[in-house]
């Protein structure tokens, strides 16, 4: 990753943290942003995810990826997923908890919503992802898809 497309994936996780900063002020929604092992010059284990957000009916393993080149995670799943990611989602989802990838496209300027035990497997087995599975939306309405994401979950 250059140092272009680094910046352009801190901005982004800068933007989810200020989404999920802004829900905590006004509904009974909490985050807790996990450390880059990277960031912290490997001294800490890779994370599962960069976000976990805890609602009144469990917590949600937040992962966000993004890219300058590509327009879908479909197209550049095994360079920007790591094995030890796709494994902890696909635990996270057996707990019946949800976990999601969102995916910046800086060239299309929008988020795609992937469903991480989808997204696991298909690391870990090789397969493809179904270009025609995420939900996509438009940068600027991250806040409210984030919300409708999390307040969904009250529906189970």
């Amino acid at each position: 990753m250059g140092k272009r497309e680094a910046k352009i994936g801190k901005d982004f996780e800068t933007d989810v943290q200020a989404s999920l900063d802004s829900l905590g002020k006004r509904h009974r929604i909490t985050s807790v942003r996990l450390y880059d092992s990277k960031a912290a010059r490997n001294y800490l284990p890779e994370q599962p995810g960069d976000f976990i957000v805890a609602s009144p009916v469990g917590g949600s393993l937040i992962e966000c990826k993004c890219s300058e080149k590509h327009r879908s995670l479909a197209s550049c799943l095994h360079d920007h997923v790591s094995t030890q990611q796709a494994a902890a989602h696909r635990l996270w989802a057996r707990t019946g908890q949800p976990c999601w990838f969102l995916f910046y496209s800086h060239l299309t300027d929008t988020v795609e919503w992937w469903e991480g035990e989808s997204v696991g497997l298909a690391r870990a087995t090789g397969e493809k992802l179904d270009p025609e599975e995420p939900l996509v939306v438009s940068k600027a309405s991250l806040s409210d898809t984030l919300f409708c994401a999390l307040t969904k979950l009250e529906d189970r």
